[in-house]
């Protein structure tokens, strides 16, 4: 198993699992901006379609650039295209701005220190005792009897240096375990815990030992770790041949634990160095903290910058003018409740005087709806432009959406075909809210109701049907998506379907003024609350 762990940069993923078979016929994991074929997706432009590909042989994990325009560097040199390079643990990867680390599990211990590969195991512990707790006050070091006193005090003062000048929680742990093993003469091996959301799981690990020839397998007792983390307590336990203390937040409350194991050459530990590493504890836990919330800040400030690009591609997607026909007006109305949302209209110029005009609405918010948003645009271009029945268009792209889309998403839309010089529109509904035709002298008709389909992504055999409408001059075609009858104001109450209705029958004016009339009034319906859904409205006026 291996890991491509992104450390700077925007994209849909911050770590890519390298464990399974990529399920494509290139037989590769492909890095890219296309949200259709590429398993790793990089949101910015500069990065190609298919920028680079990863791929598994004989063993080995290779990377290799697919000819793109930005190129893509390994470890400061720019690979030639097309010729495959293999990757080796924390290899580097740049592509544009961002930066990834390779983690090779199988070789994270190589070369002395990992993040993986430590494993927790249930052992006797009828060895180990409490000596010493956080709570105790430390005893002053002066009177000491070490050997080693003035190498113990210079490795302490470097730990205290580096733990003030690192930020990056990666380099501050190897930092400290260094440290450590200069601190610790008879150290064999020193490892650091950071536990995750739950105290029995301690997925982030480092370890590292003096010298690369020894054992590299790190097995830790499972009850020793649990001890510490339950009282906050530092143990020396087996005899003193392991000292293990807590590293706490600012709470004090335990986020993890350093454990030092001794080298049988030298036998245990002195009784006054788990007071020494209870010390240097106490120190990395500042730092540990401080690291963390440096993390999460980044993570906070990367996933803004992702959902910045997520949104410029969104708008690129969504139509840049409205259609210019004679004797018809259109107005369209777009504002996503998050930065990206899933609501989706378009216009789409066909031969033989007709006109596509799509709206629809996918399943769920943010990037991720925005994701299959962007799928089902790129779907329908395809199909439209080969100029096949819309019945057939709809069914085609509903067959594609259930074999790409994740489980559970759906999208439910609406195409119309507008025939300017019959004036005629052709109607397929998939599971969408019904479009509203208004006729000059103000009566609304919900039309395609006998026609309306399953939403897309459900069920792929799924035949929909069409339905033929009549536009005569002064009449107004109407599509919403449910931010509009869904709004909601402070009370709790819905805007609604039957207050739309209402509405829209006393609107007078063209598309534009009767769009306007609709948002003004569930504006004031609202008020200031704020929206949990997306909205979007598209309105088609035959001028009298």
């Amino acid at each position: 198993m291996a890991i491509i762990r992104m450390l700077k940069g925007q994209g849909t993923q911050r770590e890519f699992l390298l464990d399974a078979d990529p399920q494509n016929e290139a037989g590769a994991w492909i890095i890219g901006r296309d949200v259709q074929h590429c398993n790793l997706v990089l949101l910015p432009r500069t990065v190609s379609r298919s920028h680079a590909r990863v791929y598994f042989r004989d063993g080995e994990f290779f990377i290799e650039d697919l000819d793109s325009k930005a190129g893509t560097v390994l470890n400061g040199g720019r690979l030639t295209p097309h010729v495959p390079r293999r990757l080796k643990h924390r290899d580097l990867i740049n592509i544009c701005d961002h930066i990834f680390s390779f983690i090779d599990s199988e070789r994270a211990l190589d070369g002395g220190s990992s993040t993986e590969g430590v494993t927790i195991q249930q052992e006797d512990t009828s060895q180990t005792s409490i000596l010493s707790s956080l709570e105790s006050r430390i005893d002053s070091m002066t009177s000491r009897s070490d050997a080693n006193a003035m190498g113990k005090l210079a490795a302490f003062i470097r730990l205290t240096q580096d733990l003030r000048n690192t930020v990056s929680l990666d380099r501050l742990l190897e930092k400290v375990l260094d440290s450590l093993l200069a601190m610790f003469a008879g150290a064999r091996r020193a490892v650091i815990l950071l536990q995750g959301d739950q105290a029995s799981i301690l997925p982030r690990s480092v370890a590292r030992f003096r010298h690369p020839d020894q054992q590299k397998n790190v097995s830790l007792n499972r009850k020793l770790l649990e001890n510490v983390m339950a009282t906050s307590q530092a143990v020396s336990a087996a005899d003193g041949m392991i000292l293990c203390v807590p590293i706490l937040n600012g709470h004090e409350q335990p986020v993890g634990i350093i454990q030092l194991d001794a080298d049988p050459i030298d036998g245990p530990f002195a009784a006054d160095e788990l007071d020494l590493l209870l010390t240097a504890a106490m120190q990395v836990s500042f730092a540990v903290e401080n690291a963390m919330l440096h993390e999460a800040a980044m993570r906070d400030r990367s996933f803004e910058m992702e959902l910045g690009f997520a949104h410029e591609i969104q708008i690129s997607l969504l139509p840049s003018e409205r259609p210019d026909i004679p004797g018809y007006e259109f107005w369209d109305y777009y504002a996503p409740a998050k930065q990206v949302g899933g609501d989706y209209f378009d216009y789409r110029l066909l031969r033989d005087n007709r006109l596509a005009l799509l709206l629809g609405d996918v399943s769920g918010k943010g990037v991720p709806a925005a994701l299959l948003m962007a799928k089902a645009s790129t779907e329908f271009s395809v199909f439209l432009t080969h100029d096949l029945p819309p019945v057939e268009v709809v069914s085609t792209v509903n067959r594609r959406f259930v074999q790409r889309s994740a489980d559970a998403a759906f999208m439910t839309m609406v195409l119309v075909i507008l025939d300017w010089t019959q004036h005629r529109l052709q109607l397929v509904n998939a599971g969408h809210l019904r479009p509203l035709l208004r006729r000059t002298g103000g009566e609304v008709l919900e039309i395609g109701n006998d026609t309306s389909g399953l939403p897309l992504g459900i069920e792929p055999s799924f035949e929909y049907q069409v339905s033929e409408h009549e536009l005569a001059p002064g009449d107004t075609l109407l599509m919403v998506t449910d931010g509009v009858t869904e709004a909601e104001n402070r009370q709790g109450d819905l805007y609604g379907w039957n207050r739309l209705i209402d509405r829209y029958r006393q609107c007078k004016g063209g598309a534009f003024d009767i769009a306007q009339s609709i948002l003004n009034d569930t504006g004031r319906f609202v008020g200031d609350n704020d929206q949990k859904d997306d909205t979007c409205l598209v309105c088609v006026h035959r001028c009298p």
